[in-house]
């Protein structure tokens, strides 16, 4: 696959036609010792790896796009490598709606945003998609509809719609129409996030979102299984201070963060993380650190407590 996608990459970059190819990416390198519970020391040195290209032609109606990585961290551990890749046409384009295909891969990772669909119901892989655009007044409306295949005689449809609406965000996913067979339910997802900042129209510099992450499964035999997951809270920022507070479900999670450049070029940030039913200090999760840039390079040294293993790490990253 990766072979594939670098003669590729290559041929794109000996085709004339497109008008620009820009790249960028970063690398970072880490130091990081970790202590377990039964107070077993471990030393690593994690290290991650990105590139990505996009290209366009003159008229911008046909574009190409790759993104490699690898040492990718993946929910706390190596994953290996992560790809996206994709080539795009627009069929039609106005400014009240264009229509659009994409055609690619989408690595499946979340953390990166190779995916689509919602916090909740999302999928990824090789993927056929159709994509309309819509514009009126102060409505924007994306939907997008993806056709892959889960097995080598077989189709799926996944549907995704994001809009946006005066001080409203709204994305809405339908996972697996075509498995849920007749009669059935896809798995279903809502993302709403509210700019309560411009609503209230807040003071220049300070800002207020209130969020709520949803994750349905029809399918289940009881109300209470069909909230398969679900997040709400609010993030924050005034000045040099941003924050957040959230309660995730069904689990129930409290989680909170904040982050400040008052000591500017120094950044500080620290998170916690832990279950309402809180029953001892193995139950939290914290995690902090100091950030500051230095020429080409930033610097972070940082701790972290997870269940009772302790990590702690020097990192140096570059952006290009």
């Amino acid at each position: 696959m990766r072979k594939l996608l670098l003669v590729l990459l290559v041929g794109l970059l000996s085709v004339a036609s497109f008008a620009t190819v820009d790249f960028s990416g970063l690398a970072f390198a880490r130091l990081e010792v970790t202590m377990d519970a039964t107070g077993n020391i471990a030393l690593s040195i994690p290290w991650y790896g990105y590139f990505e290209a996009i290209a366009t032609d003159s008229s911008t109606n046909t574009e190409f796009y790759i993104s490699l990585g690898t040492g990718f961290e993946v929910y706390g551990a190596n994953a290996g490598s992560t790809t996206e890749f994709y080539v795009q046409q627009y069929l039609y384009k106005t400014d009240p709606l264009s229509v659009r295909y994409k055609l690619g891969y989408l690595g499946g990772d979340q953390d990166y945003g190779f995916y689509w669909g919602t916090s909740y119901v999302n999928n990824y892989g090789e993927y056929l998609a159709l994509l309309f655009d819509m514009t009126s007044g102060d409505l924007t409306d994306n939907l997008g509809v993806y056709a892959y295949f889960p097995t080598a005689t077989s189709v799926d449809l996944d549907v995704v719609n994001s809009l946006s609406f005066l001080y409203f965000d709204i994305d809405v996913a339908a996972k697996g129409i075509v498995s849920a067979g007749a009669g059935s339910f896809p798995e279903l997802g809502a993302d709403v996030t509210v700019d309560l900042g411009e609503a209230l129209s807040l003071p220049e510099g300070s800002s207020l979102d209130a969020f709520a992450y949803f994750g349905l499964d029809p399918a289940a035999t009881d109300v209470t299984g069909m909230l398969a997951g679900y997040t709400v809270g609010a993030s924050f920022g005034y000045d040099t201070v941003t924050g957040s507070f959230s309660f995730e479900g069904p689990d129930g999670d409290i989680g909170a963060s904040f982050k400040t450049t008052a000591l500017d070029p120094v950044t500080l940030y620290g998170k916690v993380k832990f279950p309402i039913n809180l029953t001892g200090v193995s139950d939290l999760y914290l995690y902090g650190y100091l950030q500051w840039p230095y020429e080409l390079l930033v610097n972070r040294v940082y701790a972290e407590y997870d269940g009772g293993d302790v990590t702690a790490g020097w990192r140096v990253m570059v952006f290009y």
